[in-house]
């Protein structure tokens, strides 16, 4: 060792101290030995089959690609690794191993940390003790994939070179390939190089004139077994294509996406097949390229080999072979047809061929005219015979001077009728000159029977007019296009187009009776018939008629011929009603989706903004506990309790107004402190309004009751609303609350079922009249509420709200003078008693001695959430452990036990809803009971929550009231509790107090209970106000209810 040693010690690893037994030497050693495995991406392990503790090298951990600490090292664990097809042969390879101590030595395939498949290669050796128990295994484990890939690979290039052996031997074996059809010999060539190249498409394409083009001859589709043909792809689409094959003969594409040379015929042709790697190689016969025999591999790139190219060469010039002998076999077919057709055409039976000499004799006839003019005159028309003297002295003429046309160089056709017995026989004659060095020599004849097509004809005439009759009272439009003009419109077609004559249709362009946007795929349909396409799918286009409405129609198209000529027949159904049904019923689709979009947007919303809420009201509930906090710090406290309340209703508020959209929103009366609520709306408002200068007064009328039932949140909601616009818009002066009870029955008598009417009225800038009809409308906002930010969802969500409760809102404005909103709803006074929500509630501070220990396990994947619960629980002696994912979840739970688990919904990795089906699949996790903690609003996704198996549901922001509540339920907990403090009496009427009631208190009295409010002795404050008792109780009662509040801010106001 020399002085650079220190160096050394960095460079292998440590801290430079040495561990005991160890040498600078053995430290490189490992550290070179460490190096190595990388390299060879072997890693060694060693099993204390004892303890069933596995050790494994870094390599190790590497190779399977799992951190040390996330791994559950033991032979089970490492078994839980190896694929599953192979779990059991290893696992008995390793038995057999330790029973006959034989080696241990195996290849196979591993599941790493990201789902991928590996081959390892596997040997070990064990150690026994004395008795010849095996007592450790020491092993090293290789990645083999590459080594099992490249094997692979190679049986598959023997594999793919077999099936070309084979499929050429196949073809040159099968005589019926080269002399058969063409067509079905290269279906069978495509077919076989399929199979031989392991291709999904495989195509033969010809040359055009000039090899401006290629026209495909025959192609095959390995996934659908189709044979197809007849696609044309042009030189000027694809030159780049093209000039390679012409000048390099084969193009083989590895990567059809990354080839420049493919660039433009990649996205309109291979890319819809699915075609990623390509091999062409061009046909070549007698010299010239006649064409391209294509392979086309589908899903991934691949790469083509030397002997694969050749082999597309070989299929290539076979190909050329079979383009040779069906052009031999196509002229001598054409010899033979040429020989065929004019046999036929001399002894046709339907055709009659004779000549003449100058003088008109007779110098040949075939069998059909000599038998026909024996049938018509009775003369066997032999060679030699005068033809003249043997047609009837009727007819000599005109033959004459047809004949004497025909000596003088000139052809002639004509018609002649034959009566034969009682029918008429139409015939059509051609007459030519025969010609001998320039002379006339004679006088060939051609004539045909064409009775059958002048009696179609006038059966046609018939036909016509009986068609044209049926189109006069058809009750669709019907018209006939010719050259793009109406040349035809019947009663049907006037009146959808609301024309009155026939005349101001016949003529117009297409284009005039066409909507502009559909007139072309018009155009383009009558052309299509035109050219002869069979099969035209009916169109929907829009009629323009003459007074400038349109119309839907659904046309359906069909060529025939008017007068003499090619046209095309239209027939045109009215669907406008069925087309606007159609589209209402999209519109209500779309709109199905938008709030079902809308619903999947509120409910994240509420999630991600319910998960922080319910750790501020959480902790603030925790801190509120602690008896030890001073006055002022209880009511920062509320303070933050109620604001973070308050977002949570805004947050439902904007659910609300979904579910007021949907239908859904349902009011839920409960008993509750009618007065208590004023007072917290009072409290919340009243600091807003002071710190912009405006007084806020609240009347409240004494026919008002204390306790009600009503739904207490809508009308929280409500007021809050009203309220919260009136501070917002005004500038100066102040707004007013009024509440008073009217009875439907008797005055003066006590009932039950009552009518609240409350007023908000303020000084603001007010709404202008033509506004009002429209201020209660969702996402209205007038032009006050525009300047200032409004949304224009609190007065919809108010109105509905109120309207779903049973009562109305009304509004009187005046610009600059400001607003009153009236609204009323129906409520029931409620005896003191009957108020459920007034019971002090105990505060929990323990378990009862023997009650517990509980385990809970608490499974969110925010922080915030699990110390929240975890705060709650460990105060009052639960044993609490937290996991931040469904996974790890469900490995707690197998080895910690939880007697009860709290289980967020929404996690990364594994989710809870997946969470807590695998732990309810287990017998343990049957019996323990899930309690499900979400953020939801949506009562649909509590429906999913609570089929997952789930034993109790909680939403956040969590209230411990109800988590305890639920544990005591489902664990038979029992808790120890604080002794209440003093809360108000449920027989207390509490009055709301207002800064002029005081004055009947002397000054000197107030004096000291401000100062004693001041200095905090609340002691003496309570003595001051029980003075005032005996002169006035209400205002003392009032009062009073202020200091157990904790109210002292609005008390200092009204001192």
């Amino acid at each position: 060792m020399n002085e650079s040693m220190p160096y050394s010690r960095d460079l292998y690893g440590g801290n430079g101290k040495l561990r005991e037994g160890e040498t600078f030497e053995t430290r490189r050693e490992e550290a070179l030995l460490r190096e190595a495995q990388k390299i060879a991406r072997m890693g060694y392990w060693e099993l204390d089959i004892t303890e069933n503790r596995v050790h494994w090298s870094d390599e190790v951990f590497t190779l399977f690609g799992f951190e040390p600490q996330s791994f559950q090292l033991d032979h089970e664990g490492f078994l839980a690794l190896v694929h599953p097809e192979d779990r059991d042969r290893v696992g008995q390879a390793y038995t057999l191993h330790l029973q006959t101590r034989k080696d241990y030595d195996t290849i196979f395939r591993i599941i790493t940390a990201d789902h991928q498949t590996k081959y390892v290669h596997e040997r070990c050796r064990t150690d026994y003790d004395e008795e010849g128990k095996p007592v450790r295994s020491l092993g090293i484990v290789t990645d083999f994939t590459w080594q099992m890939e490249a094997e692979e690979a190679r049986r598959e290039r023997e594999k793919r070179a077999q099936r070309q052996r084979a499929a050429v031997s196949y073809i040159f074996r099968k005589e019926s390939i080269f002399q058969g059809s063409l067509t079905e010999a290269l279906e069978k060539i495509n077919f076989e190089a399929s199979k031989a190249f392991d291709v999904e498409k495989v195509g033969v394409w010809v040359f055009s004139e000039g090899n401006e083009a290629l026209r495909c001859f025959s192609a095959y589709d390995a996934k659908t077994g189709c044979h197809t043909s007849g696609d044309i792809i042009h030189r000027w689409e694809y030159p780049e294509y093209f000039e390679t094959l012409l000048s390099d003969r084969t193009i083989a594409a590895e990567d059809v996406m990354n080839d420049p040379r493919l660039a433009k015929i990649v996205e309109s042709r291979l890319a819809p097949s699915r075609v990623t790697a390509m091999l062409d190689a061009v046909i070549i016969q007698e010299g010239r390229l006649v064409g391209v025999f294509c392979l086309g591999h589908t899903e991934t790139p691949r790469k083509w080999h030397t002997g694969e190219e050749a082999f597309a060469t070989t299929i290539a010039a076979i190909v050329a072979q079979l383009f040779e002998n069906a052009e031999r076999r196509r002229v001598a077919e054409v010899l033979r047809q040429n020989e065929a057709n004019l046999t036929a055409i001399l002894e046709n039976d339907a055709v009659s061929i004779w000549a003449l000499d100058k003088e008109y004799r007779v110098i040949y006839t075939n069998p059909v005219f000599y038998q026909g003019f024996f049938d018509a005159y009775g003369v066997r028309l032999n060679k030699g015979v005068p033809y003249l003297e043997a047609l009837p002295p009727v007819k000599r003429a005109l033959w004459k001077e047809n004949f004497d046309a025909v000596l003088n160089r000139r052809s002639v056709q004509f018609f002649d009728t034959v009566a034969i017995g009682q029918e008429s026989i139409y015939i059509d004659v051609a007459m030519n000159p025969v010609l001998s060095e320039n002379e006339v020599k004679g006088i060939s004849v051609f004539s045909k029977n064409i009775t059958e097509q002048i009696l179609a004809e006038k059966a046609l005439q018939e036909s016509q007019k009986r068609y044209h009759d049926i189109l006069e009272v058809a009750p669709v439009g019907i018209m006939v296009y010719q050259n793009e003009k109406v040349r035809y419109i019947n009663p049907s077609g006037l009146a959808l187009l609301g024309a009155e004559r026939v005349e101001t249709v016949l003529d117009k362009n297409v284009r005039s009776i066409i909507h502009p946007d559909d007139a072309d795929s018009y155009l383009n349909t009558i052309r299509d018939i035109l050219s002869g396409v069979a099969s035209i799918p009916a169109i929907e286009a829009r009629i323009l008629r003459f007074d400038g409405t349109q119309r839907f129609t659904e046309l359906t198209f069909s060529s025939l011929h008017y007068d003499g000529a090619l046209a095309v027949q239209v027939i045109a159904r009215d669907i406008t009603e069925r087309r606007e049904a159609e589209e209402d019923r999209i519109a209500r689709k779309v709109a199905e989706e938008a709030n079902r979009a809308k619903s999947v947007f509120l409910s994240n919303m509420s999630h991600e903004i319910r998960t922080p809420l319910n750790a501020i009201i959480g902790f603030a509930q925790i801190l509120k506990r602690d008896s030890s906090l001073s006055p002022k710090q209880v009511e920062q406290l509320q303070t933050i309790a109620r604001s973070g309340e308050h977002l949570l209703k805004l947050i439902n508020d904007i659910l609300d107004l979904s579910k007021i959209e949907a239908g859904k929103l349902q009011i839920h009366p409960s008993p509750f402190d009618l007065y208590k609520l004023i007072a917290d709306i009072e409290n919340m408002f009243r600091f807003r309004a002071e710190e912009k200068g405006l007084q806020f007064i609240v009347e409240l009328k004494e026919s008002v009751p204390q306790y009600v039932r009503s739904d207490e949140g809508k009308l929280r909601q409500i007021l809050i609303n009203l309220l919260g616009n009136s501070v917002k818009f005004t500038k100066f002066g102040g707004l007013v609350l009024r509440l008073k009870a009217g009875s439907p029955g008797k005055e003066g008598t006590l009932q039950k079922e009552l009518r609240l009417f409350i007023e908000v009225e303020d000084t603001g800038p007010g709404i202008p009249e033509d506004e009002i009809p429209q201020i209660f409308d969702s996402f209205r906002v007038s032009s006050a509420g525009r300047a200032a930010g409004g949304t224009g969802l609190g007065l919809a969500i108010t109105k509905s709200l109120l309207e779903l409760m049973g009562g109305g809102i009304s509004v009187n404005s005046q610009v600059s003078r400001g607003s009153i909103f009236r609204f009323e709803l129906p409520i029931v006074r409620l005896e003191n008693l009957e108020v459920e929500g007034n019971r002090t509630k105990r505060t929990i501070v323990g378990l009862e001695p023997r009650s517990g220990p509980y385990r809970i396990l608490i499974v969110d994947d925010q922080k915030d959430n699990r110390e929240l619960l975890r705060d709650l629980l460990e105060p009052i002696g639960f044993r609490v452990r937290t996991a931040q994912n469904g996974q790890e979840g469900l490995y707690l739970f197998e080895r910690w036990f939880p007697n009860l688990i709290l289980m967020d919904m929404r996690m990364p990795i594994l989710d809870g809803y997946e969470a807590t089906r695998k732990i309810k699949a287990t017998e343990r996790g049957r019996k323990t009971p899930v309690i499900a903690v979400t953020a939801s609003a949506f009562e649909d996704e509590e429906k999913s929550v609570l089929a997952t198996g789930v034993d109790g549901y909680l939403r956040k922001p969590v209230c411990p009231d109800d988590l305890f509540e639920l544990i005591e339920k489902l664990l038979k907990a029992r808790f120890l509790y604080r002794d209440p403090e003093t809360a108000p009496s449920d027989s207390e009427r509490v009055p709301l107090i207002q800064q002029e009631d005081l004055a009947s208190i002397p000054d000197s009295v107030r004096l000291e209970m401000r100062k004693a409010l001041e200095e905090g002795e609340m002691l003496k404050l309570k003595g001051l106000i029980d003075r005032i008792k005996e002169s006035d109780p209400r205002i003392a009662q009032g009062l009073l209810f202020l200091v157990k509040r904790y109210d002292y801010e609005q008390l200092g106001k009204l001192l």
